[in-house]
C-alpha cells in the first residue's frame, strides 16, 4: 500500500493515539487486577473481589478486540516492514507501542 505524505501523517497520528489508549486500557486492567489481589491478601470476603475481577475481565475482552484492530492497521503502515526486519520478535503491535511512546520515529536521524 502506497501512502502520500499526508496519509502517512494521518495514519501515524491515528496509530499513536490509539496506541496510547490501548496502553491506558492495559494499565487500567492491571490496576484492577492488582486491587483484587490486594483485597484477597487482606482476606476480605470474595464478594468484595468480584467487582474488580469482573471489571478487569470486561476490559480484557475489549482489549483483545482492540489489539486485533491495532495490529491490522499497523500492518498497513509503510514503516512496518522495516520495523519488523530491524526488531525481531516485536510484531506490528510493537510498532504501535513505539509510536504511542515516542511519537514519529521518522523525525529521528537514525531510527534504528
Amino acid at each position: 500500500m502506497t501512502f502520500t505524505r499526508r496519509e502517512h501523517e494521518t495514519h501515524h497520528a491515528a496509530l499513536a493515539k490509539l496506541g496510547r489508549q490501548f496502553l491506558a486500557m492495559q494499565r487500567a486492567r492491571i490496576a484492577l487486577g492488582n486491587q483484587a489481589w490486594k483485597l484477597e491478601d487482606d482476606e476480605l470476603p470474595e464478594a468484595y473481589l468480584v467487582p474488580f475481577q469482573d471489571a478487569a475481565d470486561l476490559i480484557l475482552a475489549d482489549e483483545e478486540k482492540f489489539e486485533r484492530m491495532l495490529v491490522k492497521n499497523a500492518e498497513d503502515h509503510p514503516f512496518t516492514e522495516w520495523f519488523l526486519a530491524q526488531h525481531k520478535g516485536w510484531g506490528a503491535l510493537g510498532l504501535v507501542e513505539v509510536y504511542a511512546t515516542f511519537g514519529e520515529i521518522d523525525r529521528y536521524t537514525k531510527p534504528s
